[in-house]
């Protein structure tokens, strides 16, 4: 069948006409999509904030020190937490300005160069207690409040002077089994927001290459064991060691900049024998990095629960 050439036009004008309205069709459809997703996503934002007023209604939330209702930890009982006026050589523990290694001697048994506690830790303070609901039973919520303690005792005993951008913010990282049991890194939670606040770039360079049991469950010598050789350099996240990967702005844009030639801040929620440090700084300076400094929330005395 064949058109004939005075009907080709009216054709053509009524095939337009039709692809018009097609088009007017899709962008009304189109319309109807963006409405209808922007309801769903109104409505998953309503429904998250039911479930958090059932939550709160069901099971509300109170102080774990005063069991005032409303908040997780009060202000009242964070600031009856006592932080660390005087800091201590991590060895010897005599006071040391800065936390730093005191003596030639100290350095002997530690790859750290200085530690900084934020906190004096008692068994069943507030603090005490507050890791624990953070740790074991995945309260994130407590990680700014407790971040805020490491951020003031920094503050409080580093100067960095010419050097800060020498320095770089690297958590304890959890071996991959545990870490998905629990669904975070309690360290590196805590290590993102003194990253945040002292505007250091957070750089999660020390992978756990062996899991073993709760720390809690073994005796000094057996801790000293199970930690040898437990952390090394994350060679997928070393590969993409540029300006690029740091998250933080201020890196130095240079073309060969490495970042095993900086200084860390190792940054754990509790020190008690120090072997987690120990074994993280050691692999940090086995592969190049220069100076370590850790930064904890407190330091533990250690309490054998075996005979």
């Amino acid at each position: 069948m064949t058109l004939s050439p005075k009907i080709i036009p009216y054709f053509l004008s009524f095939l337009r006409l039709r692809l018009i309205a097609l088009r007017s069709s899709l962008l009304s459809l189109r319309w109807y999509f963006i409405t209808l997703r922007s309801w769903l996503f109104f409505l998953r934002s309503w429904l998250l904030s039911l479930q958090s007023w059932l939550l709160d209604l069901l099971y509300p939330k109170s102080c774990i020190s005063c069991q005032k209702d409303g908040e997780i930890l009060c202000a009242s009982c964070f600031r009856k937490i006592q932080k660390m006026n005087v800091q201590e050589c991590p060895v010897c523990r005599r006071r040391s300005r800065g936390g730093l290694v005191c003596h030639p001697f100290c350095k002997k048994f530690t790859s750290l160069d200085a530690l900084i506690v934020s906190s004096l830790y008692q068994k069943n303070g507030i603090l005490s207690k507050a890791l624990h609901l953070f740790k074991y039973r995945f309260s994130e919520e407590l990680g700014p409040i407790l971040s805020s303690l490491l951020i003031d005792a920094f503050r409080a005993n580093f100067s960095f002077s010419s050097t800060q951008f020498h320095w770089i913010i690297v958590p304890i990282p959890l071996h991959s089994h545990r870490l998905r049991w629990r669904g975070f890194n309690q360290s590196a939670i805590l290590a993102k927001h003194v990253s945040s606040s002292l505007l250091l770039p957070f750089f999660p360079l020390l992978k756990r290459i062996r899991d073993g049991p709760s720390h809690a469950l073994l005796s000094r010598k057996e801790r000293m064991i199970a930690f040898d050789s437990v952390f090394e350099i994350d060679q997928s996240v070393l590969h993409n060691a540029d300006a690029s990967t740091l998250s933080m702005p201020s890196a130095p844009q240079c073309k060969h900049y490495s970042v095993l030639s900086k200084y860390v801040i190792l940054v754990d929620d509790v020190a008690t024998t120090l072997s987690t440090l120990n074994a993280a700084s050691h692999a940090l300076k086995s592969a190049g990095v220069e100076k370590v400094c850790g930064l904890v929330l407190g330091r533990g005395s250690f309490h054998s629960k075996k005979p």
